[in-house]
């Protein structure tokens, strides 16, 4: 699966909307923050942020955000 820039630069701006302390890492409370702003399930914001930390440290970086994004919208 290839991602074109368009795509990359949409990924990428979401992730900096969701990582509101621009230390490169998606957190779960900042997952949860911005899943609050999306509607009234943060439950689900709180399972997507699971589901994206592939490394199990309880961060997402964009390395693994981007590969999330890949396998959800089938880049």
């Amino acid at each position: 699966m290839v991602m074109d820039q368009e795509q990359f630069e949409a990924a990428k701006q979401e992730f900096d909307q969701i990582d509101t302390d621009h230390d490169g890492y998606i957190t779960l409370e900042e997952a949860v923050e911005w899943g609050a702003t999306q509607g009234p399930d943060v439950g689900r914001a709180i399972s997507r942020h699971m589901n994206q930390d592939r490394s199990g440290d309880g961060q997402v970086s964009f390395e693994e955000f981007l590969r999330y994004k890949m396998r959800d919208y089938d880049w």
